[in-house]
């Protein structure tokens, strides 16, 4: 074993910390140990967070033909089979920084959640594939964004979660900005992970980003609204009247209010009357639940366009 460095800070340089504690952490607890080339690593995860000082010299340690004589002077003791400590470096990746290393990290673990949708039989699931491939450069800096190398609320560290479910929330929060709501277990039990774990962890992140309860309902209302393929106008007249109505303090959740506010409003202002119980089972809420707050809402609305 060797002592941990000096200039280790768990927070910036552990590649887990947004889902352990620093006593987890083997750098943290001394556990780190030196291989034979050089490599000083955690005994944990296998980090390598040092290298032997004779290596970054140019001589590789336990190397016979490694020595001071260097005539043309390239940094390398004068043999052929000697190999620059610089290679060594560059292949085992320690001059990454530790955000370089973890964003990679992310990276491969959307790489390994698109390859099981991709493998599935249907269609859709291999849509949900198709999507992540596409989106890469969105879905790894917005999961940067949350965890412990980011600018945003350290959401993971609270959840405790492991990272296949963060990554997974991570697209469900993408989709439903985008309009995509329904149908988020398909995408979650496909990769074989629990729905309400990983929905947990979504709605942490959209209520990180809408703190205000009002604002979370509004999120819900452009996510159910666009994946019901309500026309853009409608959608933009809904938001304004949500916007504007005192908010009743109903006993729902924002998804709830959302899907009861966005069906009043159907029906009053457009007369287009939708399905509860289709909509309600896609979100897996209840559809009692919604029935209730929709004809609340009807109220409110039709006292609304009374008046305008």
């Amino acid at each position: 074993m060797t002592s941990s460095p000096p200039n280790w800070d768990f927070e910036i340089d552990c590649l887990d910390a947004d889902s352990i504690d620093e006593s987890q952490c083997g750098v943290s607890s001394g556990e780190i140990f030196t291989s034979s080339s050089g490599q000083v690593a955690c005994s944990v995860c296998l980090l390598v967070i040092d290298i032997e000082s004779d290596l970054e010299s140019g001589q590789q340690i336990g190397d016979q033909y490694s020595q001071a004589d260097d005539d043309d002077d390239d940094g390398n003791a004068d043999n052929p089979e000697f190999n620059n400590a610089q290679d060594v470096i560059s292949d085992i990746g320690v001059n990454w920084s530790p955000e370089l290393t973890f964003k990679n990290e992310i990276t491969d673990k959307f790489f390994s959640i698109a390859k099981i949708l991709q493998e599935q039989e249907d269609d859709v699931s291999k849509g949900y594939a198709a999507l992540i491939y596409a989106n890469l450069d969105s879905l790894v800096p917005l999961y940067m964004f949350y965890s412990h190398h980011g600018t945003g609320p350290n959401i993971f560290k609270k959840n405790l979660s492991r990272r296949q479910r963060r990554c997974l929330a991570i697209i469900s929060v993408f989709r439903q900005e985008r309009g995509m709501i329904f149908d988020e277990s398909n995408l979650i039990e496909s990769v074989g992970e629990d729905y309400r774990a990983v929905s947990t962890i979504t709605k942490s992140l959209i209520n990180s980003r809408n703190p205000i309860r009002k604002n979370q309902v509004r999120h819900y209302i452009k996510a159910i609204a666009g994946n019901m393929k309500v026309p853009s106008q409608s959608i933009k007249e809904s938001l304004e009247l949500w916007e504007r109505d005192e908010e009743m303090g109903l006993a729902a959740t924002p998804q709830t209010l959302a899907l009861g506010w966005i069906l009043a409003y159907l029906e009053v202002f457009q007369e287009d009357k939708r399905s509860i119980s289709g909509l309600s089972k896609l979100l897996r809420i209840s559809r009692a639940t919604v029935s209730k707050v929709k004809k609340e809402y009807q109220k409110t609305l039709q006292t609304i366009m009374t008046a305008l």
